[in-house]
C-alpha cells in the first residue's frame, strides 16, 4: 500500500479481508475518530491510522445494490 492511501466507507469485515485478522484491522474498529493512532502491524507492515468518522451499519434496499450483488456473484 502506498503512503497516504485512504479508504472510504469500509466495514470491519472488509478491513479484515484486506488486512487479515491483525492488530491493524482490530484498531480500525476501536480507534477514536479524528486522532492519529499506531503504529499497528498487518501483513503489509506497520501503519499509522486516522479514522475520520464512524457510522452505524445500515441495510440498503436491494434495488440500490443489485448491480454490485450481480457483479460479485459472477466474480
Amino acid at each position: 500500500l502506498a503512503i497516504g492511501e485512504s479508504f472510504t466507507a469500509m466495514d470491519a469485515g472488509e478491513v479484515a479481508r484486506r488486512f487479515g485478522e491483525t492488530p491493524f484491522s482490530q484498531a480500525v474498529t476501536q480507534a477514536p475518530p479524528g486522532q492519529w493512532a499506531g503504529p499497528f502491524a498487518s501483513g503489509f507492515g506497520l501503519h499509522l491510522l486516522r479514522v475520520e468518522s464512524r457510522s452505524s451499519p445500515r441495510l440498503l434496499p436491494l434495488e440500490s445494490v443489485r448491480a454490485r450483488v450481480r457483479e460479485d456473484l459472477l466474480a
